[in-house]
This record gives C-alpha cells, structure tokens and sequence, in this order.
C-alpha cells in the first residue's frame, strides 16, 4: 500500500512530462520557427529577385484591339518590319504612362535594342512583377545611347500589354500594338516642294500641261494606293491614273502631269476658261488611317488666244 508520499510523487507525474517528452516537444518547436523564418526568407528573397529572359515579338496595328480589325486578329502584321533599322525596348512598372521622350519615363526597369534578324530581346525583369514594355523604331541604326537620347524622330511606337515573368521563365512572346508616329495625311505641293491651291493648263498645242508632286505625312501601316482622275476629262486629262505608297517610299514626292485637252478641231470652241478639278483618292489601303482618304486640287484651263499682228510695208525708192 501506498504511502501519502508516494502517492503525491505519482501525482506529480502525471502533471510534469518526462525529460524525453520535453526534449521532443523543444526540437518541435525549435524546427517550426525555423521553418518559418526560413519560408519568409525565401518570399522575401523572391520578391526582389530578377531574371534574364528573351522575349520573343510579334507586331500588331494598334487597331487590332478594336472590332474593326478582326480580320487581322489572328496573323501577325508583318509590314511593321519594313522600313525599320533600330527597336528600342524599354521595360518599365505597370503604372508608368507612356512618353514620347524615352529619357521622360518617370522609372525605367531595364532597356535594350531589338535583334531585328530574330524579332527578341533580351531584359532583366523582377520576378512576378507587373510590367509593361515601351517601344520605340527607327529608320537610322543607331546605338542604345542615341536611341534612348530624345534628340532621334522615331517612326513608329506601341506597348505591350501588362504581363509578369516567374521563376521558370527564360523566354516567352509578347505582342507590341504599334501606331506610326504623326498625323495622316495627303500632301500636294508643286515640284519645288512648296504648297499649292490652283494649277492651270492650256488649250494650246504648245506648255500647256502641269506638273504637281504628292506624297504622305505619315508612314502608312500597309500600302495606300490613289486613283488619280480629272472631274473633266474634255478640259484635263492626268497622268499616271494611280499614285502607291508604301511603308519605305511615303515620303518620296510623286509626279502627276495634268495636260490640258486642246479644242481647236471642235465645232464650237470655249469662249472662256473653264474649271475643272483632280481628284486623289479615296484612298485604297488596309490602314484604316488612310482608308478612303481624299484629296483635291482646282484647276483651270485656259483657252487659246489668238494674237493678231499688224505689219505695214513701208516702200523705199
């Protein structure tokens, strides 16, 4: 039989666990923390960590986000190509708004220069960070330097969509919605180069054509083909009958020779001058910029005066 003291030192026990209990119970512990320090460790460290990746590019007109291109949504748009001898590609955060100066971007989370033989870039870029790539293309090759410098006029721009890189990732593809840089336009000016708002042609056999020059204020994203015709063809005939512009020729003056149409075998000739026009246009193209754009120049075509000379003899004896 038990006596008080012993049963007390039982009770006592039962309530304090043994020194292999408290062992196991300490290294449990002790794994826990450490299990924990460690992962907040590894997140910690993974949010500042960054990779080098190679991004693949395709090139797509800005309007293919809109219903208005759904014909061009699912092939790349390969004109963007032509013309083009620098890419400069600037990654930078989600939030950071675009800026026709590349040395105005309020942060810049790496930059580089476009292998224009393979369509990729290579980027440093944090880990699944939400980002967002610039671009900016040039006719010139020029050097990273020059290209983020300002001073270049770039042809053309667009951005990516917002994406993340992880871990894993070492290349992936990315598309740039692209706009040319400037205003769309059609531009008529006399083989000088200066502006013009009338042109004259002659009924006479002799000078009596014109001669005025067109090209574009914007590169065209596709080809943009004018039809050429006179509002009268019995004062004004043109020629050629169509004008085509092209990514690599658009700013390239063309010729337009407007002959006025001679009326001195007609059995009522004009007793006036008489007006007509040049339509340009509407433009045929799949650049929805220039689509169905037009353009127009006055003309007018003079009649032929005839010019009476008087001639007196005199006689000498």
């Amino acid at each position: 039989m038990l006596t008080s003291s012993e049963n007390f030192i039982d009770k006592i026990r039962m309530i304090i666990p043994s020194t292999r209990s408290i062992y196991k119970i300490s290294v449990a512990a002790i794994s826990f923390i450490l299990l924990f320090v460690s992962c907040a460790r590894e997140l910690e460290d993974e949010a500042g960590k960054v990779s080098s990746v190679r991004l693949g590019i395709d090139y797509w007109d800005r309007s293919s986000r809109s219903f208005l291109a759904l014909r061009r949504l699912f092939r790349e748009d390969t004109d963007w190509k032509k013309g083009i001898n620098t890419e400069l590609i600037i990654a930078v955060p989600e939030d950071v708004p675009f800026d026709a100066d590349p040395n105005n971007l309020e942060e810049i989370i790496d930059s580089s220069l476009v292998d224009l033989s393979t369509s990729s870039v290579d980027l440093t870029i944090p880990l699944d960070t939400p980002i967002k790539l610039y671009a900016y293309r040039y006719v010139e090759i020029l050097s990273l330097s020059i290209a983020q410098s300002g001073d270049i006029y770039y042809d053309s721009f667009g951005e990516t969509n917002t994406f993340s890189v992880g871990s894993k990732t070492s290349q992936t593809s990315v598309t740039i919605f692209l706009s040319t840089n400037g205003t769309p336009g059609i531009n008529i000016v006399d083989t000088y180069g200066s502006a013009i708002q009338e042109g004259k042609t002659s009924e006479s056999t002799i000078a009596n054509s014109f001669k005025f020059a067109v090209h574009l204020d914007k590169k065209p994203k596709s080809d943009v083909v004018l039809p050429i015709q006179s509002s009268d063809t019995s004062e004004g005939s043109v020629s050629p009958t169509s004008l085509t512009f092209s990514r690599t020729n658009w700013d390239a003056p063309q010729t337009v020779t407007v002959s006025g149409v001679s009326h001195e075998n007609d059995s009522k000739l004009d007793s006036t001058d008489q007006n007509y026009s040049v339509s340009l246009g509407p433009a045929i193209s799949e650049d929805l910029d220039y689509s169905e754009m037009e353009q127009s120049l006055s003309m007018i075509n003079v009649i032929q005066r005839t010019v009476l000379l008087k001639f007196q003899i005199h006689q000498t004896i």
